[in-house]
């Protein structure tokens, strides 16, 4: 089983062994038409197209780019990847992990467009910016307000009571698997940027985590 696509669009008409280091790097196994990458006991799926062989993905570009300008609408798309992360808690951090970095060797004067059915649309600079505000979604870091810091806070209260209660419990069977989201975790409250709202309410709730955060790494 698997969530939603992650998938870049690409107008550099990239050839699959620009990206072979990259799969390399993430000692992807080809699996008959696509490459499986398994970490922290998360797997994504990679696939990879050449857009003028393939009216599906064509279509589905021109789906997801009906509302852009047309000066972008006009930019001849040329290749794709769609990275299916699975339903394992790793998943999606993974994918976006993967993207990014094949984003980072791609030429940044093309037009790279990342779409996420959970998250939105993102284009060239803005998917450098991506952080995550929860296990499945992620924003622009640089368009982060209020509304969204008090959607992290609330995610975050939840997901560290529920280790702890976990670890109280006995129930954690891969700690390799909880020891990286626990990673992701700390990395979204240490991306919380709150040094423009002063509310006394926020920051009592931050520092509720903070204490939670506390226990966690006493028992973990």
């Amino acid at each position: 089983m698997s969530q939603s696509n992650i998938v870049l669009y690409m107008e550099e008409d990239i050839n699959i062994n620009k990206i072979e280091d990259i799969l390399i790097q993430y000692q992807a196994k080809n699996q008959q038409g696509c490459w499986g990458i398994e970490k922290y006991n998360s797997w994504i799926w990679v696939n990879y197209y050449l857009l003028e062989y393939y009216c599906e993905i064509r279509q589905i570009w021109n789906n997801i780019s009906f509302d852009l300008s047309k000066k972008i609408k006009s930019k001849k798309m040329k290749t794709a990847l769609f990275v299916q992360p699975s339903k394992d808690i790793n998943a999606v951090f993974l994918a976006l992990d993967f993207c990014q970095d094949i984003y980072n060797i791609l030429d940044k004067k093309r037009l790279v467009v990342l779409y996420h059915a959970d998250s939105g649309l993102f284009i060239n600079s803005q998917i450098e910016n991506l952080c995550f505000k929860n296990s499945l979604q992620f924003y622009d870091y640089r368009l982060i307000d209020e509304e969204l810091i008090k959607d992290m806070i609330e995610y975050l209260e939840c997901e560290f009571q529920d280790m702890i209660d976990c670890i109280i419990e006995n129930e954690i069977e891969n700690k390799g698997e909880y020891t990286e989201f626990l990673y992701r975790l700390l990395k979204m409250r240490s991306e919380l940027k709150i040094q423009n709202i002063d509310i006394w309410r926020i920051k009592k709730r931050l520092n509720y985590i903070d204490r939670m955060i506390y226990k966690l790494l006493k028992i973990f």
